[in-house]
Protein backbone atom coordinates (compact mmCIF):
# COMPACT_ATOMS: atom_id res chain seq x y z
CA UNK A 1 0.00 0.00 0.00
CA UNK A 2 1.08 3.54 -0.91
CA UNK A 3 -0.41 6.43 1.28
CA UNK A 4 -2.46 3.84 3.05
CA UNK A 5 -4.53 3.34 -0.29
CA UNK A 6 -4.72 -0.37 -1.73
CA UNK A 7 -3.73 -1.49 -5.22
CA UNK A 8 -7.91 -2.61 -5.90
CA UNK A 9 -8.50 -1.07 -8.67
CA UNK A 10 -7.50 -1.21 -12.33
CA UNK A 11 -6.38 2.56 -12.48
CA UNK A 12 -4.34 1.60 -9.31
CA UNK A 13 -2.72 -1.18 -10.81
CA UNK A 14 -1.76 0.69 -14.11
CA UNK A 15 -0.79 3.57 -12.13
CA UNK A 16 1.66 1.00 -10.39
CA UNK A 17 2.88 -0.99 -13.33
CA UNK A 18 3.96 2.55 -14.99
CA UNK A 19 5.49 3.66 -11.56
CA UNK A 20 7.73 0.15 -11.92
CA UNK A 21 7.68 -0.24 -15.35
CA UNK A 22 10.05 3.50 -15.29
CA UNK A 23 12.54 1.91 -13.00
CA UNK A 24 13.29 -1.97 -14.91
CA UNK A 25 14.10 -0.71 -17.85
CA UNK A 26 17.92 -0.61 -19.33
CA UNK A 27 18.68 2.90 -18.39
CA UNK A 28 18.47 2.36 -14.85
CA UNK A 29 21.78 0.69 -15.15
CA UNK A 30 23.04 4.51 -16.47
CA UNK A 31 25.07 6.47 -14.29
CA UNK A 32 23.54 9.36 -13.96
CA UNK A 33 19.91 7.25 -14.39
CA UNK A 34 17.27 9.83 -12.81
CA UNK A 35 15.12 7.85 -10.17
CA UNK A 36 12.81 11.01 -9.85
CA UNK A 37 13.04 13.82 -12.39
CA UNK A 38 13.65 16.72 -11.50
CA UNK A 39 11.10 19.92 -11.14
CA UNK A 40 10.79 23.47 -10.17
CA UNK A 41 10.04 22.20 -6.56
CA UNK A 42 12.56 19.29 -6.36
CA UNK A 43 15.61 18.42 -7.61
CA UNK A 44 15.01 14.98 -8.32
CA UNK A 45 17.12 12.02 -7.22
CA UNK A 46 19.83 10.54 -9.12
CA UNK A 47 20.95 6.71 -8.85
CA UNK A 48 23.96 6.19 -6.76
CA UNK A 49 27.19 6.04 -8.51
CA UNK A 50 29.79 3.57 -6.74
CA UNK A 51 30.42 -0.29 -6.61
CA UNK A 52 30.59 -0.14 -3.38
CA UNK A 53 28.30 -0.97 -0.51
CA UNK A 54 29.91 1.91 1.49
CA UNK A 55 29.19 4.42 -1.27
CA UNK A 56 25.66 2.94 -1.23
CA UNK A 57 24.86 3.44 2.62
CA UNK A 58 26.27 6.80 2.01
CA UNK A 59 23.80 7.67 -0.50
CA UNK A 60 21.12 6.11 1.18
CA UNK A 61 21.94 8.36 4.48
CA UNK A 62 21.77 11.02 2.47
CA UNK A 63 18.42 10.76 1.43
CA UNK A 64 15.24 12.81 3.14
CA UNK A 65 13.73 11.74 6.23
CA UNK A 66 10.35 12.04 4.46
CA UNK A 67 10.28 11.33 0.84
CA UNK A 68 8.06 13.68 -1.06
CA UNK A 69 4.98 12.48 -2.57
CA UNK A 70 6.15 13.49 -6.05
CA UNK A 71 8.76 10.88 -5.82
CA UNK A 72 5.94 8.04 -6.06
CA UNK A 73 4.16 10.47 -8.57
CA UNK A 74 1.73 11.57 -6.75
CA UNK A 75 0.48 14.96 -6.23
CA UNK A 76 2.62 17.35 -3.78
CA UNK A 77 -0.55 17.73 -1.52
CA UNK A 78 -1.07 13.98 -1.20
CA UNK A 79 -0.09 14.14 2.76
CA UNK A 80 -2.93 16.77 3.32
CA UNK A 81 -4.89 14.53 1.18
CA UNK A 82 -4.50 11.91 3.27
CA UNK A 83 -4.39 13.60 6.31
CA UNK A 84 -8.08 15.01 5.53
CA UNK A 85 -9.89 11.76 4.52
CA UNK A 86 -8.48 10.41 8.16
CA UNK A 87 -10.14 13.17 10.10
CA UNK A 88 -13.36 13.12 8.26
CA UNK A 89 -13.18 9.22 9.25
CA UNK A 90 -12.51 10.20 13.21
CA UNK A 91 -15.02 12.91 13.05
CA UNK A 92 -17.37 10.23 11.67
CA UNK A 93 -16.61 7.83 14.29
CA UNK A 94 -16.94 10.50 16.71
CA UNK A 95 -20.32 11.44 15.41
CA UNK A 96 -21.22 7.87 15.99
CA UNK A 97 -20.30 7.20 19.31
CA UNK A 98 -22.01 10.72 20.17
CA UNK A 99 -24.99 9.54 19.42
CA UNK A 100 -24.74 5.87 20.98
CA UNK A 101 -23.77 8.33 23.66
CA UNK A 102 -27.00 10.53 23.64
CA UNK A 103 -29.27 7.51 22.93
CA UNK A 104 -27.87 5.49 26.08
CA UNK A 105 -28.60 9.47 28.26
CA UNK A 106 -24.96 9.36 29.55
CA UNK A 107 -23.64 12.22 31.04
CA UNK A 108 -19.99 12.58 29.89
Amino acid sequence: SVYGGRVDTEPDQLLLESFVGSFFKAECYDLKFKLVETTEDDPGLVAPEGTKIGQFLQWVSELPEREPPTWLRLPPTAERVLSTHKAIRMITKIKKIKGLVDEEGVDL
